[in-house]
């Protein structure tokens, strides 16, 4: 096999040649017939957007939380006396609804009536001798003032004897006869003034006794009261702890009443959410005033109660009453505390039913009116802007200051009037300046109304 010739570098430097001799000629002839480049024109397209008019509205401030139904009041029958149980309402069932006053059960009062009995029995011996002490009294009043006499009679006959006996007219033992007759007659005196001294105190361990007595008698009275056991409250049977025959012992839950005269819910809202409820004005100066109710009811908070059951909603007007102690450091939350008064009186067969324990409601409070305020969809916020439309349908991006925000609008502060067309049509990507078709969506803007002004009833 036989090498091939390699080319020599002359003969590379010439193959280098014609191409650039082509070129040459190429630029030369552009360079004698010179051309315009062609020119596109091209037309700015609009993007279509949908737009509403920022309205100004009486803006009524709401915030919704959750919570269960509960009774205001839940009554505990407690057993304040031992004993056997010898009577129970049969009517007093688990969930049974009983007005004030029903009797629930007795607890047997045999020992009750005896006790009554035997301090009935000692306040009248005791009695009797209060009686005696006053006889004895007499009595000894009257002894007393007879042995005084008959000592002033012994002493004159002693001093009788003392000056025969000077004259040598008896002898000395009479006059010591007579002298011990005296002393024994003082011994009597003495004796009968200190019975009569005792009477007093006597008649105060008396009067002690009748006191003691007496108190263990209006006990076992109040005993005897409260082996019958009533219904306090009107109310509902939430549970029953004892049967008929059996022994209640004292402090013995027997009977659960909850209250139907009103339900509460505890209803937990994040604590931003309560600000806008209340007024600036009572923020602070409401609270100089230790008075609970006062505080609570300057802040002018409505509230609406709902329950959904499948298909069915019911809801209940109620009144706000005040927000519990502490915030929840987990969730951030505060419960708001409302109650509806008379949940059974407002039921209604087949379409509403009562609200009733143990019910997860919804709770939506409203604050007063706010007059004169631009509202917007809260998807209509990006970040701190707003997109609006200029006069001559351009994008303009704008800083807003926003007052507070709820469940589907903002309220702005600043940047905005009302009148001005806003974009609400998430724009990607918006540039300011770009050109931009409106469409302004009605529909939206009713609702956005409607929400805000609290049109719509709560919702």
């Amino acid at each position: 096999m036989k090498d091939k010739p390699s080319l020599t570098e002359n003969t590379k430097r010439l193959l280098v040649i014609p191409p650039i001799a082509i070129g040459l000629v190429i630029l030369g002839l552009s360079a004698r017939n010179p051309r315009d480049p062609a020119r596109t024109e091209r037309n700015e397209s609009a993007r279509l957007v949908r737009v509403i008019e920022v309205p100004s509205v009486d803006l009524i401030p709401r915030c919704v939380g959750y919570g269960t139904a509960k009774p205001t009041i839940v009554w505990e029958a407690v057993a304040e006396v031992k004993g056997e149980i010898v009577q129970l309402n049969p009517i007093v069932k688990k969930g049974a609804i009983l007005p004030a006053g029903t009797l629930l059960l007795r607890i047997d009062p045999t020992s009750y009536y005896f006790a009554i009995a035997e301090n009935q029995a000692n306040i009248s011996n005791l009695k009797a001798q209060q009686k005696e002490i006053e006889v004895r009294e007499e009595n000894f009043k009257a002894s007393l003032k007879i042995d005084r006499q008959s000592l002033d009679l012994l002493v004159s006959e002693l001093a009788r004897l003392q000056k025969l006996h000077g004259s040598g007219s008896i002898s000395q033992s009479d006059l010591e006869s007579q002298k011990r007759q005296v002393l024994n007659q003082r011994a009597v005196v003495q004796t009968q003034e200190n019975a009569l001294r005792l009477i007093p105190v006597e008649r105060e361990a008396l009067a002690a006794n009748l006191d003691l007595h007496g108190a263990r008698l209006d006990e076992a009275k109040l005993h005897l009261e409260q082996t019958t056991i009533r219904a306090p409250i009107d109310g509902r049977v939430a549970s029953i702890n004892v049967a008929l025959t059996q022994f209640a012992m004292t402090g013995q839950v027997l009977v659960i009443l909850d209250s139907i005269d009103a339900i509460e819910i505890e209803a937990r809202v994040p604590v931003q959410r309560i600000y806008p409820l209340i007024s600036g004005k009572n923020r602070l100066s409401v609270f100089a005033e230790l008075n609970s109710s006062k505080i609570f009811a300057s802040f002018g908070i409505d509230a609406v109660v709902r329950y959904q059951a499948g298909d069915t909603s019911t809801q209940w007007q109620a009144t706000f009453k005040r927000f519990s102690e502490t915030v929840d450091p987990q969730t951030r939350t505060i419960a708001a505390i409302v109650e509806v008064p008379n949940p059974y009186a407002q039921a209604a067969f087949g379409t509403s039913p009562p609200l009733t324990k143990g019910m997860f409601c919804e709770v939506e409070m409203r604050g007063a009116a706010r007059p004169n305020r631009l509202i917007i969809p809260r998807s209509a916020i990006h970040g701190d802007l707003v997109y609006v439309v200029d006069a001559e349908h351009r994008l303009q991006m704008r800083r807003v200051e926003i007052e507070f925000s709820q469940e589907g609008f903002v309220s702005i502060r600043e940047g905005l009037a009302a009148g001005e067309t806003v974009v609400i049509t998430d724009l990607i990507p918006a540039i300011e300046g770009m050109l931009l078709k409106t469409r302004i969506d009605t529909e939206r803007t009713e609702r956005l109304i409607a929400e805000a002004t609290a049109a719509s009833d709560f919702k």
